[in-house]
């Protein structure tokens, strides 16, 4: 909390200043250890390629496709989960040739999807097809998809469980590919999935989950004042509701408009009562309330801040775990760095080839 204002924002980017206690300075270092390293290879796009892609999905199908290059030598067919449009389905028939069903349960965006693929010309367009659908961990006659000879399993940013329900679907597969997100959608039956996360398990909650989820690389000076005053209002607004409304415990406020965390708290606060259905307050009094907790809310910010140095290694124990998991059951799975945290915060692949003929039994 003594930190200046430069030095508060350089540790939230985890840099560590000279003024850093040097506890704290040991702690960013070791949770930096954590890091992989990212490539940083690429394969150019042409103009038709990125038609339909944001910057953001440019940057992961650009640092994909040597990823599956190198992993999809004597794969014939792929599975995309969640593949909603079809944009990476529709490149990799056109790169690679292979025969592709991308299963999405929002048949809005398939249908689209379906309009981009009747529109192509630079492809063989009857290798691509959509499978409306939603993958769940029971059997299904999603399940075929998975276990066609020489399959390639792909699930680019998973939402909690499904990326476990990926996996056993995945068994017979040859290949998979993984990026995991959304962890605190994860059911506890789902974690400490290994051998070794059964003998050395993380007592996870939903708080660690979320926080999992929540590891961020660089912030830059706009961004890094805006996280002040996101939480400047939401850490005020939960010490009012705990003074005034005990009896409710811990309520999720939600998230509100970027434009609402620049009116004065008390336009902010008046806002979430009325979400959560309480009783709306005098202006002048949630003001006084906002300007008399300003040491407090600055303390739960920089415990904020701490608490966020735990996020990656929190992320990896879980990737790892689903690796070792996955190893237990014949394949030889790693992880990788794949794209830019700036772009893509959940950037990590768990890249599996099936090493052994595939037991039943497991």
């Amino acid at each position: 909390m003594a930190l200046s204002p430069n030095d508060l924002h350089d540790f939230a980017n985890g840099r560590a200043s000279s003024s850093l206690h040097p506890d704290l300075r040991a702690l960013l270092a070791e949770a930096q250890s954590f890091e992989l390293r990212v490539s940083g290879e690429e394969m150019p796009l042409d103009k038709v390629d990125v038609q339909g892609l944001n910057h953001k999905k440019q940057h992961e199908v650009r640092r994909l496709f040597p990823v599956l290059t190198r992993l999809g030598a004597d794969v014939t067919h792929a599975v995309d989960i969640g593949g909603g449009v079809g944009h990476l389905a529709r490149l990799c028939v056109k790169h690679f040739q292979w025969r592709f069903h991308t299963i999405d349960k929002d048949v809005t965006l398939q249908a689209k999807g379906e309009w981009w693929l009747k529109r192509s010309r630079d492809f063989d367009r009857s290798k691509l097809s959509f499978v409306a659908g939603e993958l769940k961990d029971e059997a299904s006659d999603l399940d075929r998809y998975f276990s066609e000879s020489q399959t390639l399993s792909l699930g680019l940013h998973t939402c909690g469980s499904l990326a476990v329900y990926q996996f056993r679907k995945s068994l017979g597969s040859q290949r998979l590919i993984n990026f995991g997100c959304c962890y605190d959608k994860t059911r506890p039956e789902e974690l400490n999935l290994s051998e070794f996360g059964k003998s050395h398990p993380i007592a996870w909650n939903q708080s660690s989950l979320f926080l999992a989820t929540r590891g961020r690389n660089f912030l830059d000076d706009k961004e890094f004042k805006l996280l002040r005053r996101v939480n400047d209002h939401r850490f005020a607004f939960h010490l009012f509701v705990k003074a005034h409304y005990p009896q409710k415990g811990f309520l999720i406020a939600g998230d509100a408009p970027k434009s609402l965390y620049e009116q004065p708290f008390s336009v902010y606060a008046i806002d979430r009562l009325s979400k959560l259905g309480l009783n709306l307050e005098e202006k002048e009094r949630l003001e006084e309330f906002y300007r008399s907790t300003q040491n407090e809310v600055f303390e739960i910010f920089a415990a904020h801040l701490i608490r966020n140095i735990f996020a990656r290694p929190l992320e990896l124990f879980l990737l790892n775990d689903r690796v070792l998991w996955l190893n237990e059951r014949g394949f030889h799975a790693e992880l990788q760095a794949v794209f830019d945290r700036d772009l893509s915060p959940r950037n990590v692949a768990i890249i599996a080839r099936r090493s052994d003929p595939f037991d039943t039994s497991l």
